[in-house]
């Protein structure tokens, strides 16, 4: 496997710019997971990040887990064609959550929809796992979490199937949570004010529109 620079920074980018997106899906129960006796600026790093690497793993799992099917379906089936047509979806996914981060169409919200049922089935587990205040149980409240129905993370999960290869469709989703971490961890020690500037409409449209330019792009791209 080649190292595709691009393609990985691109990942990271989705990641960064989905910042307001991830806090209001994630904020709380990262700020949850740094709380302590003493208060949330005095929570220890380690479970922080703990949290963050369990995520990020769950991410690159599912990773692995679509683009190696993707792979698999599409050498016994000689449909290379379906890479195409995975493509666009990908890049028509980009540009819908762009609206919904820009507050212009939330019709993405029902794509989050599709995975409410296994969440539904993965919550009891995190709320057990929230209750405790252990190391272990941080990295493991993380890859519970990474499963969290999200459009963001369905979006980049169809941009690894169509890479048909599981080291680079793990490593897309690797990136892509590292571009969320800084946020994530920013609203886990309680950085008020970076908080409030991220989740300003100001901050979401131009990132909306980054967003919604790269997916017009790719679009171009594969026409």
């Amino acid at each position: 496997m080649n190292f595709d620079f691009p393609l990985f920074f691109s990942a990271f980018m989705v990641g960064l710019l989905g910042a307001g997106h991830c806090l209001s899906m994630c904020g709380s129960i990262a700020c949850a997971v740094g709380m302590t006796a003493g208060g949330p600026n005095k929570a220890p790093l380690l479970r922080l990040f703990l949290f963050n690497i369990g995520r990020i793993t769950s991410y690159a799992i599912a990773g692995i887990i679509v683009s190696g099917s993707a792979a698999t379906l599409i050498e016994l089936g000689k449909l290379e064609h379906m890479l195409w047509i995975l493509r666009i979806f990908a890049a028509v996914l980009l540009i819908f959550l762009g609206l919904s981060i820009g507050q212009w169409h939330q019709g993405i919200k029902y794509v989050e929809k599709v995975g409410a049922r296994l969440w539904r089935t993965l919550q009891p587990k995190a709320s057990r796992l929230l209750a405790k205040q252990d190391n272990p149980s941080a990295l493991l409240l993380g890859i519970v979490w990474g499963w969290l129905p999200c459009g963001l993370v369905y979006s980049m999960l169809t941009w690894s199937a169509t890479q048909a290869s599981v080291a680079t469709g793990g490593l897309i989703m690797v990136f892509f949570g590292l571009g969320t971490f800084a946020v994530i961890l920013s609203a886990s020690i309680g950085a008020a004010s970076f908080n409030q500037k991220i989740k300003s409409l100001f901050f979401r449209r131009i990132s909306a529109i980054t967003m919604i330019s790269y997916g017009v792009y790719q679009l171009l791209y594969l026409a």
